[in-house]
């Protein structure tokens, strides 16, 4: 396999941001695993992809063991500090928690709270004979998910919204290094509920973090980032799915003429997911000498997992730039495997199926111009439109 390669891999440039997919096909030329520079490794394949993930010597943003607490409140520390807090390998109760607050009760309620949304949305839509489907629709369906989770009544609920209203739609915005704001109202409004929930807990996403801290199972620093990455995985996460999905599909007519008639179930979200992920990478760095199919990535290094390549390998996956319900075969790795699995796995499966079917079922013939959709450009490793216009 290649050692090096002259292939400019730049997870920021407008370009690869449009479409990656061409890229990850240069690259996949060199083998499913090879080095771009010193300490830095790119794996394309879907095999060895998942051997990565599930490998024991790699962690996900850490450089050491994934127990300790790195210095730092940055964006990848803390993320460092939340993957250590979930590990299954810790047993938590905090992990336990989550999953059972996620679990099918609320599904019930939030599928519920959803579908009552979504139609005064649309209605919305077919009076003004279009929307923004990321602003008019998948934003605020997935900021009525977090509301939920968090426990908000109406009041709260709508506080939040100018919140994240104010910080653009995202949670991570004047959190993450590379935005620049002068304000943080989606911090100040963490603050805020941490405190409200100090003094009167529930059964929702902040009391279980702030019971997680009293336990010691996380240092009671971390709980306002902590919060902004879970609302960031129920909104800027799904939302970016919806988005794709849509996108997708409205590329593909076949496709969302299949959607629009047999409706949304686990199997097409995984198609849907798998053909464009709104996760397109994992950074790993080996915690010790480890070995991917055949190749030795060195202490300190780093992996890094290009879920969107590995989605799209054509050595699985065949013809992997159609969209194709029948697959049979190979999952998709949009929310990873083993230990690194997403959480909120089961959770976004069923919002996403429940938002897609309405939104098709609706408004089966609306269309958008290409030329007015523009993708985000602030997150290397992710992938989400800034809009979608589409008209009736």
């Amino acid at each position: 396999m290649d050692q090096q390669t002259d292939i400019r891999f730049d997870l920021l440039d407008p370009k690869y941001r449009a479409d990656p997919y061409p890229v990850y096909d240069r690259l996949r030329e060199g083998g499913p695993v090879r080095q771009l520079a010193a300490g830095l490794w790119v794996i394309t394949g879907h095999a060895e992809a998942r051997e990565a993930l599930e490998h024991p010597d790699f962690a996900h943003w850490t450089r050491t063991d994934p127990a300790s607490a790195p210095e730092g409140t940055d964006f990848e520390a803390v993320s460092a500090r939340w993957f250590a807090l979930v590990h299954p390998g810790r047993k938590t109760g905090f992990r336990r928690a989550l999953l059972a607050l996620m679990g099918g009760e609320a599904l019930e309620r939030i599928g519920t709270g959803l579908h009552e949304h979504a139609g005064v949305l649309l209605d919305r839509a077919v009076t003004d004979g279009g929307m923004d489907v990321i602003a008019d629709y998948a934003r605020p369906l997935t900021q009525a998910v977090a509301a939920d989770m968090m426990g908000l009544d109406a009041a709260e609920a709508a506080g939040f919204a100018d919140a994240m209203q104010a910080a653009s739609g995202s949670a991570l915005s004047g959190f993450v290094q590379s935005t620049t704001v002068e304000a943080d109202p989606v911090g100040e409004w963490i603050a805020a509920q941490i405190a409200r929930c100090m003094r009167n807990p529930g059964h929702d996403m902040i009391s279980l973090l702030l019971a997680a801290a009293s336990r010691g199972d996380c240092d009671a620093r971390d709980l306002p980032a902590f919060c902004r990455l879970l609302i960031f995985a129920a909104t800027d996460n799904m939302t970016n799915f919806i988005g794709n999905a849509t996108f997708s599909l409205l590329a593909q007519p076949d496709a969302m003429a299949h959607i629009a008639q047999a409706g949304v179930d686990d199997h097409a979200i995984a198609e849907l997911l798998r053909h464009d992920s709104p996760v397109q990478a994992l950074p790993l760095t080996a915690l010790r000498e480890a070995r991917v199919t055949g190749v030795t990535v060195e202490p300190g290094e780093t992996a890094l997992v290009l879920i969107g390549a590995a989605n799209h390998d054509p050595a699985v996956f065949a013809e992997p730039s159609r969209i194709a319900f029948d697959r049979i075969g190979a999952a998709t790795l949009s929310f990873g495997s083993g230990a690194l699995s997403c959480l909120g796995a089961r959770m976004a499966r069923r919002i996403g199926a429940l938002t897609l079917a309405l939104l098709f079922s609706r408004l089966p013939a609306m269309r958008c111009d290409t030329g007015t959709v523009h993708w985000q450009a602030g997150m290397p490793m992710l992938r989400g439109l800034e809009c979608l216009p589409v008209k009736l």
